[in-house]
């Protein structure tokens, strides 16, 4: 079902694969299975042979997921609901096919009805390379919300070490109420000398 709605959404924008290659795949974040020179006529013919193996009904291949968000880029403007929708039920087509998230993606995913149950855990992956993926997922995921909860708190600082906006002045020790310290017999002199 993915690689039929990525052809769906392509013929959208483009007449065929070729049109689709010509207009994206020099882009600096093409993906790298087609990016490359168009004019070059083997890299041109690759990238023509890796979108046929990811797309159609004879794909063989589930595209990538930067492979599919790529293509969804170039299917319609992004800020439409037409482009979120598309995208929520690619992720759902992905989510089925590969039963873990797409990496990377954290929006709302439209997962079909009947596709079987999403893998809970990286130790259920059928493979190291799956289980990797799920894995540094999983971190990317952690430090993001890290990151959130260290923006909430505001800046931290330890005990003991000085901010840099307090001057070195404020953070001379306090003496016992009644108690005088020589720092302040050398501030009263000053005063005293002031006044003379």
């Amino acid at each position: 079902m993915l690689s039929l709605e990525l052809v769906t959404a392509l013929k959208t924008r483009h007449s065929s694969f070729s049109d689709f290659l010509r207009s994206c795949m020099a882009e600096p974040d093409a993906p790298s299975c087609i990016a490359g020179d168009p004019a070059e006529r083997l890299t041109f013919d690759n990238a023509k042979r890796a979108m046929s193996t990811r797309l159609g009904r004879l794909a063989t291949e589930v595209a990538e997921w930067e492979f599919v968000e790529f293509l969804v880029r170039h299917c319609g403007p992004e800020d439409t609901d037409e482009c979120r929708a598309l995208r929520t039920r690619l992720a759902g087509f992905w989510l089925a096919s590969q039963r873990y998230p797409p990496p990377g993606y954290r929006g709302p995913i439209n997962l079909p009805d009947g596709a079987p149950r999403p893998y809970t855990d990286a130790d259920e992956a059928p493979s190291d390379k799956i289980r990797v993926i799920m894995l540094r997922d999983q971190l990317s995921q952690e430090r993001v919300n890290r990151r959130r909860a260290d923006d909430c708190e505001g800046p931290r600082t330890q005990p003991g070490v000085l901010r840099a906006a307090e001057p070195r002045s404020a953070q001379r020790p306090q003496a016992p109420q009644g108690v005088r310290t020589s720092a302040d017999k050398d501030h009263r002199d000053a005063g005293h000398e002031r006044r003379r």
